[in-house]
């Protein structure tokens, strides 16, 4: 009900809402898409990260969970109207957080060709 009262101008309050629902990809389409910034994007998946580490540390968990980063990837590649533009943002992804993101689930992301 929440979401529903805030106003269309308040895009990052929605979309930092929408993450603590667990709506990840939803309020990564927001800091990505509407917008326009890869920036807000990434640090949201940092914090996002940090959290996950610190939890893992707290508790001992044999399930691994998805990579902090990987919905980015997705949104990256699936909102772009450029196939070349969401691929190039993919890329970049994995380059800035190449020491924490799960490579090789990103890499499946991507198109073949």
């Amino acid at each position: 009900r929440l979401l529903t009262s805030l106003p269309t101008s308040f895009l990052r309050e929605h979309a930092l809402l929408l993450g603590r629902l667990g709506r990840h990809e939803d309020a990564l389409r927001i800091f990505y898409c509407d917008l326009s910034s890869m920036e807000l994007a990434l640090e949201y998946c940092d914090i996002r990260h940090e959290r996950k580490e610190e939890e893992g540390r707290k508790v001992r968990s044999t399930t691994p969970s998805e990579c902090a980063y990987i919905p980015l990837v997705k949104v990256a590649l699936n909102a772009d109207s450029d196939p070349d533009r969401g691929v190039a943002a993919a890329i970049q992804v994995l380059a800035l957080r190449r020491n924490v993101i799960d490579k090789s689930a990103a890499l499946r992301l991507l198109p073949k060709n």
